[in-house]
């Protein structure tokens, strides 16, 4: 039996300590994802290098994208200590909420604890997120940092090495022990809920293939999108 990805609805939660490939990872699923019919947005924190390689259309913090294709935005880790300065990003999770079938792709999990508005918007995207066909890719680099939501709504979780105790023995209570052996560098144990099956994974191709898949369909859909316009279609 081979293993499932995460249909459009579902959350998948990559973990694993900085430099396991977690990024990478999550590219690849992006790189399944329908955002040929929907928007897919990505929130990157810290300006990743291996998402700026994405033909991505940067949006501002407190806006919502309504049309297929993947959207980026830079929320400052400085703004979420305060709710006044943390508003615009919890505006644009409380949006992609009310706006439903829309994916959103987390670059740091754990950043979202720490403003305890954008974390409860945050874990109503968890939990509603299957009904909403909302689904989530959330990268976790601290397990023992992040909501418990993650984990309890997660469908599957693909597993890179973790360095802390802690962390190990978070992941733990969630994805069964035959997951947590020490595989190669890239490698992974992926683990599928619904089926109860932990798979083990090789690295995913190279970021090269990867990019060019997803800029390859975002080309595409730029033409689909003007040849609607120019046949006066509205794009759905």
């Amino acid at each position: 039996m081979g293993f499932r990805l995460p249909d459009d609805t579902q959350h998948i939660a990559i973990i694993g300590r900085n430099g396991t490939g977690k990024t990478m990872a999550g590219l690849w699923h992006l790189s399944k994802r329908s955002f040929h019919l929907r928007p897919e947005l990505i929130v990157d924190f810290k300006g990743d290098d291996h998402i700026a390689g994405i033909n991505a259309v940067e949006i501002p913090v407190g806006t919502v994208p309504t049309e297929p294709g993947i959207y980026v935005i830079h929320p400052s880790v400085g703004d979420m200590a305060r709710d006044e300065t943390a508003m615009p990003f919890y505006e644009t999770l409380a949006g992609c909420y009310a706006k439903r079938d829309i994916g959103i792709w987390f670059d740091e999990g754990f950043v979202l604890s720490k403003n305890k508005k954008v974390e409860s918007m945050f874990e109503n995207l968890l939990t509603q997120g299957r009904s909403k066909h909302i689904p989530l890719i959330v990268l976790v680099q601290r397990p023992v940092w992040v909501s418990r939501f993650v984990f309890s709504e997660a469908s599957f979780f693909q597993l890179f090495h973790l360095q802390d105790n802690r962390d190990a023995t978070t992941a733990q209570e969630v994805i069964p022990e035959t997951a947590f052996v020490r595989l190669p560098d890239f490698h992974s144990s992926y683990y599928d809920v619904g089926r109860d099956q932990v798979t083990f994974l090789s690295p995913v191709p190279s970021e090269a293939e990867i990019l060019s898949v997803i800029n390859r369909r975002l080309t595409e859909i730029e033409r689909q999108k003007r040849r609607a316009k120019n046949s006066n279609i509205k794009f759905l």
